[in-house]
């Protein structure tokens, strides 16, 4: 477990930093915040998040593929599939339960009260992947948790699919400008950083579209999908209408948001 944690701590700082390298030598969009702040915010907010995990759940992800399989847990630890199958069943199937996921923090508004955090950042770089609610964070958490125990993916198989989600996660959040063709090709199956941009526009029916972060299958399923947004990526404004103030951008308010009133904007439709 202590090395499958230093594994993933290692590919999330790689990532990381090759990411905010590139973006800096590559950038799609003039960047006209204060990236000190924003930095600060957004990693921040993932510390936050992960020590409280640590606090509430005795057990990670990892460590609960590991709990399960020694216990038989879930569907995978009662078949015989060839290592590949179970490995690419692992990823689809959580790229798929997370994929829903997002799709009801952006529905249910006690859920979006939590994800506009994440939507808040004016700006969009390699930082804004971890720009999440201490709670929402817990909450996808337990939800992977949930999802180990009724599927039961190999350990070694969900250690890859985090790895992979993790790099799609700041791939697609990055300020990085890809080659017009070669994002063409990408975007047959894989969410793209112009993507995922899309969904971080202010307009709201641009915002509840492209949900995906690894596979384009589920927004093109449900046919939220949406090729571009409607300014263009230059033009497109980012973040939510009614939090584009410095004041209300500050690390103490973003943790206070969720309990705020009247801060739905009209994005969330569900309950």
């Amino acid at each position: 477990m202590l090395h499958a944690t230093t594994l993933r701590l290692l590919f999330f700082s790689g990532i990381l930093i090759s990411l905010i390298i590139l973006e800096n030598i590559f950038p799609k969009r003039a960047l006209d915040q204060k990236r000190s702040i924003r930095w600060f915010n957004n990693l921040t907010l993932i510390v936050i998040g992960s020590t409280l995990v640590q606090f509430v759940i005795p057990l990670v992800p990892f460590a609960f593929t590991l709990y399960a399989k020694a216990h038989h847990f879930g569907v995978f630890n009662h078949l015989s599939l060839p290592c590949m199958v179970t490995l690419l069943l692992t990823i689809v199937i959580m790229d798929f339960l997370i994929y829903c996921q997002h799709v009801c923090f952006h529905k249910i508004t006690f859920l979006w009260r939590l994800h506009l955090v994440h939507h808040t950042d004016l700006n969009l770089d390699v930082t804004s992947a971890e720009r999440f609610h201490p709670i929402e964070i817990l909450l996808s958490t337990g939800y992977k948790l949930l999802a180990i125990f009724v599927f039961g993916f190999p350990p070694l198989d969900y250690l890859i699919f985090e790895i992979l989600f993790n790099f799609f996660t700041q791939f697609t959040h990055s300020n990085l400008r890809i080659p017009l063709l070669l994002d063409k090709c990408f975007r047959i199956a894989f969410i793209t950083p112009d993507i995922h941009r899309t969904h971080h526009s202010v307009r709201v029916e641009e915002t509840n579209s492209n949900f995906g972060t690894i596979f384009i299958f589920w927004d093109k399923l449900f046919r939220l999908y949406l090729k571009a947004p409607m300014q263009g990526q230059q033009k497109m404004t980012i973040g939510l209408t009614h939090f584009r103030a410095p004041s209300r951008l500050k690390l103490w308010h973003l943790l206070v948001i969720p309990f705020l009133k009247n801060i739905t904007g009209g994005y969330a439709n569900w309950f």
